[in-house]
Order: structure tokens, then C-alpha cells, then sequence
């Protein structure tokens, strides 16, 4: 067989096969570049000759186009001849790129800077529906339905329609401009199809004119958290600006576990729309419309920054596991700790000197830096005040501490980012160490200017499992010089009882006399609603919820269960009585769900304290984690924002199933709690800019 009968009977394979005009072309394309190459018939061609083709014209190439040349050689052989020359050849792995994204500003300047009406309406449809280049140009004016505000994509990719959005802005435009080409075929073209090339070079040549710096194709148009949010990537503690991809930490709440979620998609932009959230001593940063989980009458539900009130409760993580990786000694970390709280860095002074009332203190931490940088430090006597001084002249030891960033200013000073992936050993000397300079005898207190200094102790206790509560104080000071100034402090509190006897058992602070309270009664789960529901289900029938029911609940002390339906929440010891009463008589699905939260070891519910606005146009993030649809934050368990920002701004739902990894349409529409008539009620992206 020749090699243009090979390709001929490749040609009618692929036809049979109904693959796409696509994988026509670059099937027929890569088995004509490798006939060329080897120069042989198709019957000779072995996996050695594959192998050549691949290290002489494919080594520079994406993993991508490495795989798509593999599967169109395995295509036609095994299809013609009965024979795989690829066998035994390994396919690269394919590379997980976040995809490139443009801010709405970018959206509007595209747009903006597309001149002729028919290009600036494709990308406007591009935009708003979520269309591939290789559906827009097929498009048809039978598929548009304007009275109802849809339209729909015949046999898409996979062969099957769907459904999008048309926006609102767009739908007067473009069916004007349908009216006035009624003799076209197609929506953009008269007899038959645009290329899709030709939209690749309007979209090209648009961008070029807005400015945009960025790489743009058609299918980029497919496409919130502070910058500073914790988050837990790769096994490592990040900012969100420096979470680029992989995995990250997530929440299953079906199974009530931490497991790991894929980040599938990020966005940054600009925002104004930011409020600071406080719950329970956590605090984190979002946008109005960044998302947190609580509990309603149906279970885990989804709410809005911006809908939350003080008092409503958002879930959290009791505790943080990372892989660690151990650097330095414990003795070094003991130091770092205790520098940071109370160091002054001096270049001038050639070395770091330290304060303390305390001289075993002063004692302590001369004999660790003996030992651990054989370095003799000097200490004195303060001459004015009631103090000692412990100083370390060693430029060596000096730039070792600055290339921590110990150096700062002490209200931006922050944990070292070596320490916070670092073993727990390490973690517990360096917190003892910081405790030493910062900490308080009797309760359990830290003290620092810096705010991202405690929250970054705060994730670090976490690791521990150990619960904080940061507050923020404002006082007025008075200087030596007697003049009165506005200050700012920042409390880390260890408040409950078991966290605090965790904190004396793990933390070797020098320390005195460190307070385990009492008067500790337990977590509070807000399940109110849950157990309203159940109740109403047994109360309607007042004579046997009297005969039974309630002198249940008495034998175990809860005398009015009413109290537990509506304002008081109850604490795990008191949910799991009722949960045993109520078993007696019915065994729901929100009976099962009360006893899934009740024995969730690493859930815990904060009560919203505080919600204030942040005045400033910041940086922040969104993430699309797959299949979990949701991210650990600062301690906080956020929902999976990218995707639904996505869906607030009309892009097709089939797209978000395709991003968020569902396998159906229906596991999307249940997470997204849309039903299929509301699609067609979705405000489009394009409406917003």
C-alpha cells in the first residue's frame, strides 16, 4: 500500500468514526510528516522509525502535541494495517496549565478597540456565552432564540447541544444585524462557514490595539480572596499570590475530612468591593461576593460575604496538615522566634541586640546562641531602666537573621516563610521563643503591632491544632516625649480550655504560671434550624411527643428541646443527646447529616463577630478547585469562588461542569443549585462590564 492510498483509507476511517474536521486534519497531517520522514510505505513503518520522528521534530514541542502525534499514528495503523507502532513508546505527561485570564477592564478595552461591527459582535458572543471559535462560526440564525434570551451550540464538542446565555446588551445588536443579512446562512457568513483563523486574527489584532500584554485567543474569552490569604499549596503554607498551581488543601464534606483538591483554574484582578471578616479570632479578606459555607434547614449551604450578618456562623478547620520539611535545629528556631518579638537589627552597631526584665531569660537564650552560632554573646545591665541587655556583634549572624526578614519594622514584621512549612519540633521552639519576648504570664496571650505576625502564629498553632482568637485593640499611648499618640495592638488569645492545656503541653515557654481557665463547655455546632425541622415532624402529634418523646429528652437532661430550635446553639456533648433521643423514633436523612457534623473531627463552626468595609483598591484572588469546589483560607474553609463568579456572570453551565471536573450536568446544576429553567435567567458577563 502507498502512502496515498494509506491516506485515503485514513481519511474515510476518520469519516466513519464521525471524529471532527479537526482531528481529520492533524490525524492526516502528522501520518503524511512521518511517511516524508522515514520515506518508507506504511507497511514498514516501526516504533524505531517513530521514535526518530519524535527525538528529530518533536523534543521542542508541548507534551500536548507529543500525545495528539501518538494518538493519530496509533489511529491509522491499528485502523488500517492491525498493527501499533506506538506500543511501548511512553506518552509524556500532559502539562496542567493555569489558563491565561483577562480582567474585565481588558474584556472592555478588547471590545473597545474591534472597529468593524460584525468582528466586535463575535467577540462580544464569545465573550458573554462561552462559545468555542469552532462553534461561533457554524452558528446559525435558527439556533438563536431572542424572545427567550438563549441560544444553542448543535452537536459541540462531544457531539451534543447545548445551551447558552445571549446577553442582554448583545440581543438588540445582533438581531438588528441578523435582520439586515437575512440571505446568510449562517450568523457571520453568507454560504458557508468563517475560518476559524479569521477570528483568531481579529482577536489578535484587537488585543494588539488595547494593549493588552498578554497572549490572547479566542478561547481565552472563555475564561475573592486578599493576595496575603494563607493557603495551603503543594503542601506548603502560601499567600495566595504565590499559589500558582497543583494541589491545595481542601474540605470533602461528604466524607467530614481535609482531603486535597486541584487548582484548575486562577483569576486576579483589582478590587473595591473588599470587607474585612472576623469570626471567632479569625480573620480573613474577600470581596462582597467571595463565599464561605454555614448550616441552614437543608444542611451545608453556600453564603455570600456580603449576606452574612454578626452572629450568622461560617465553617472553619480545627486543624492543618502539611508534609514538613525540616530545616536548621530546634535551638536556632528557639532564637529566631524570640529575636523577632524583641530584637533591634543594627547594621550600624554591626549586630542584634536584645531587652528583657528577665535575666534567666536573658541567661537562657545567651546559652542558645553559644551553642548554635558558637558565638559568645555579651550582656549588661541597663544603665536608666529596670532592664538587661543581651548583644550579638556578628555581621554573619546579622545577615542570616535579615535574609529571614527579621529586620522589618515591627508592625509589618512577619513569620519566616522557611519556618512555616517547617517540623513541628521547630514550629513549638519557635512559638516558645516568640512567647518569650511577646507572651504573657498567666493567660495565654500574645502581644504585637504586627496583624499578619500573630495571623501567621495563628495558622502555625493551627499545624498544632491548636484554636487562637486574634483581636485588635485601639489605645492611646504617651511617649517619653509626653506626647499622647493613637496605637494600634493585636491580641493572639488561646481561650478555650482543651487548646490551652494543648498550648502548656506542647509550647516550652520560660514563661510563668501559664492559666488552663475553667468554665469550658464544649464547641458550639449551629445546627438550630436541622433540629427545628425534626422536631416540627414529631410535635405535630402533641400526645405521643408528651408520652415519650420529651420525657426522653428530660432522662437525659434537656428539659425544652424548644430552646435548642431557635436561638440557643448547642454544644457537641448536648447535640449528641439529642441525636440519641431522636434515633429512638426516626432515623431522617437530617438525623444521619446532625450525627455526620456532630462527629466531624476536624470541622468547627466561628460566629461572625465583626464585618467591616476596607476603603482600599486591592489585589485579590480567585481559585476553581476540582472536584471539591473549595479551599482552606486563613483557617476558613472557602467556597470554590472562580467557578462561581463564573456562573454570576452567565458563562454556560456546561462550561462550568467542564472546569469543575463533573462528569454530568446534574452533579453541576446540584452544586450550583440551578435548575434548568433559571439558566435562561443568569445575567451574562457581558451585561456587567
Amino acid at each position: 500500500m502507498d502512502q496515498q492510498e494509506f491516506l485515503k483509507n485514513l481519511e474515510t476511517e476518520i469519516k466513519i468514526a464521525k471524529l471532527s474536521p479537526y482531528t481529520l486534519r492533524n490525524y492526516f497531517d502528522f501520518n503524511t510528516k512521518l511517511l516524508n520522514h522515514t520515506k518508507k510505505n506504511p507497511e514498514e513503518i516501526n516504533t524505531q522509525d517513530v521514535k526518530y520522528f519524535l527525538a528529530d521534530k518533536l523534543t521542542d514541542k508541548a507534551s500536548s502535541s507529543i500525545i495528539l502525534f501518538l494518538a493519530a499514528i496509533k489511529f491509522a495503523y491499528t485502523s488500517i494495517l492491525g498493527k501499533d507502532p506506538t506500543i511501548g513508546i511512553k506518552r509524556p505527561k500532559k502539562e496542567k496549565k493555569i489558563p491565561i485570564v483577562l480582567t474585565k477592564q481588558e474584556i472592555i478595552n478588547l471590545i473597545k478597540n474591534t472597529e468593524v461591527l460584525k468582528s466586535k459582535l463575535m467577540l462580544q458572543l464569545l465573550y458573554s456565552a462561552g462559545l468555542r471559535v469552532s462553534e461561533i462560526v457554524i452558528l446559525k440564525k435558527q439556533d438563536l432564540n431572542f424572545e427567550e434570551g438563549i441560544g444553542w451550540v448543535r452537536l459541540g464538542k462531544g457531539k451534543k447541544d447545548r445551551m447558552f446565555i445571549i446577553s442582554k446588551k448583545l440581543s438588540n445588536k445582533l438581531n438588528k444585524f441578523i435582520k439586515k443579512h437575512l440571505d446568510w446562512d449562517f450568523v457571520f457568513s453568507k454560504e458557508k462557514p468563517l475560518t476559524t483563523r479569521n477570528i483568531q486574527k481579529i482577536v489578535q489584532k484587537s488585543t494588539q490595539k488595547a494593549g493588552i500584554n498578554k497572549s490572547v485567543h479566542p478561547h481565552t474569552l472563555r475564561h475573592c480572596l486578599h493576595s496575603e490569604t494563607k493557603i495551603i499549596n503543594k503542601g506548603k503554607i502560601l499567600p495566595a499570590k504565590n499559589v500558582e498551581g497543583g494541589v491545595v488543601t481542601s474540605f470533602d464534606f461528604n466524607k467530614m475530612k481535609l482531603t486535597d483538591g486541584e487548582i484548575i483554574g486562577k483569576e486576579k484582578h483589582k478590587s473595591s468591593n473588599l470587607i474585612s471578616l472576623w469570626a471567632d479570632g479569625y480573620e480573613i479578606c474577600c470581596s462582597n461576593n467571595h463565599r464561605f459555607f454555614t448550616l441552614s434547614q437543608e444542611g451545608i449551604s453556600e453564603i455570600k460575604a456580603k449576606e452574612i450578618k454578626e452572629g450568622d456562623y461560617i465553617a472553619g478547620i480545627k486543624k492543618i496538615n502539611i508534609k514538613p520539611k525540616s530545616t536548621k535545629d530546634e535551638g536556632f528556631w528557639r532564637f529566631v522566634g524570640y529575636a523577632l518579638g524583641d530584637a533591634c537589627f543594627s547594621r550600624r552597631r554591626r549586630g542584634i541586640i536584645i531587652s528583657d526584665k528577665e535575666k534567666k531569660i536573658i541567661d537562657y537564650y545567651a546559652k542558645i546562641i553559644e551553642k548554635t552560632f558558637s558565638k559568645k554573646p555579651k550582656i549588661s545591665k541597663h544603665k536608666t531602666i529596670n532592664s538587661y541587655q543581651l548583644a550579638i556583634y556578628s555581621l554573619k549572624i546579622l545577615s542570616e537573621m535579615e535574609k529571614l526578614g527579621l529586620n522589618k519594622y515591627s508592625n509589618i514584621r512577619r513569620v519566616p516563610n522557611e519556618l512555616m512549612n517547617n517540623n513541628q519540633k521547630n514550629i513549638c521552639q519557635f512559638i516558645a521563643g516568640l512567647y518569650d519576648a511577646e507572651g504573657n504570664n498567666g493567660e495565654i496571650k500574645f502581644f504585637s503591632a504586627s496583624k499578619r505576625l500573630l495571623k501567621d502564629v495563628q495558622m502555625l498553632l493551627l499545624r498544632l491544632g491548636i484554636d487562637s482568637h486574634l483581636s485588635q485593640r485601639e489605645r492611646m499611648v504617651k511617649l517619653p516625649s509626653k506626647k499622647i499618640i493613637h496605637h494600634t495592638i493585636f491580641v493572639l488569645n488561646i481561650i478555650h480550655k482543651p487548646d490551652q492545656e494543648q498550648f502548656i503541653k506542647k509550647i516550652p515557654t520560660l514563661k510563668k504560671n501559664l492559666k488552663s481557665l475553667p468554665n469550658y463547655y464544649g464547641e458550639k455546632i449551629p445546627v438550630q434550624k436541622i433540629i427545628n425541622k425534626i422536631y416540627n415532624k414529631h410535635v405535630t402529634n402533641r400526645n405521643r411527643w408528651k408520652g415519650s418523646i420529651a420525657s426522653q429528652f428530660e432522662k437525659v437532661g434537656i428539659k425544652h428541646i424548644r430552646r435548642y430550635c431557635k436561638n440557643i446553639v448547642p454544644v457537641k456533648k448536648t447535640l449528641g443527646k439529642i441525636i440519641k433521643v431522636f434515633k429512638e423514633f426516626e432515623n431522617s436523612p437530617e438525623l444521619i447529616f446532625l450525627e455526620k457534623i456532630n462527629n466531624s473531627k476536624n470541622l468547627k463552626w466561628l460566629c461572625v463577630r465583626k464585618i467591616k468595609k476596607i476603603p482600599n483598591n486591592e489585589e485579590v484572588f480567585d481559585f476553581t478547585i476540582s472536584p471539591t469546589q473549595c479551599l482552606i483560607t486563613d483557617g476558613i474553609i472557602s467556597h470554590n469562588s472562580f467557578a462561581t463568579h463564573l456562573l454570576e456572570d452567565g458563562v454556560d453551565i456546561r462550561l462550568i461542569q467542564k472546569l469543575l471536573g463533573h462528569s454530568t450536568i446534574a452533579t453541576t446544576q446540584i452544586y450550583t443549585h440551578v435548575s434548568t429553567s433559571q439558566l435562561k435567567e443568569i445575567i451574562s458577563p457581558l451585561d456587567r462590564l
